[in-house]
């Protein structure tokens, strides 16, 4: 899901704005906007948080039997 998501806040505003906010290079951009390519590294951390946003790690919820 996550894919989706951040290629839904990277095609919310064009590709010079993302850059100017965030740093990151057009090729990165582009590549994020149609959800591959994603490298969870600290430049889109940054730049997910220059725009707004902020990632958390959510456990997953336990079936009646205690397994995932």
């Amino acid at each position: 899901m996550i894919f989706e998501e951040i290629a839904q806040v990277m095609d919310a505003r064009p590709v010079k704005e993302i850059q100017r906010r965030t740093g990151l290079k057009k090729n990165r951009v582009y590549s994020l906007r149609t959800g591959c390519c994603l490298r969870l590294d600290y430049d889109l951390v940054f730049a997910l948080n220059r725009l707004g946003y902020d990632l958390a790690l959510v456990p997953l919820r336990r079936g009646v039997d205690g397994k995932l």
